[in-house]
């Protein structure tokens, strides 16, 4: 007898392998994608940010020369502001 696969059995397990090997390519190709879309997230957040930084450095060279009363209100432009850079 040898030790050599034979039969439908040995074709049914090499189809399997086949089938578990597709899969993990697709997974790991499913994966890169997840993370591809990701950066392209990150990326949009960063131009949204880079869109807005003059106004926050107008802000904050204004908070530089604002009296200390007018300080309060400065900063909850400032956050005003970021909140719509977030949202």
């Amino acid at each position: 007898m040898s030790d050599e696969p034979r039969g439908l059995g040995f074709v049914i397990s090499l189809k399997c392998s086949e089938i578990g090997d597709s899969a993990a390519i697709g997974t790991t190709f499913g994966g890169a994608r997840q993370v591809y879309e990701a950066i392209g997230g990150i990326r949009t957040a960063i131009t949204l940010i880079d869109d807005h930084l003059e106004d926050v450095r107008d802000l904050i060279a204004v908070v530089d020369y604002t009296s200390t009363e007018a300080m309060g209100e400065v900063l909850d432009k400032i956050d005003s502001l970021l909140e719509r850079i977030v949202s």
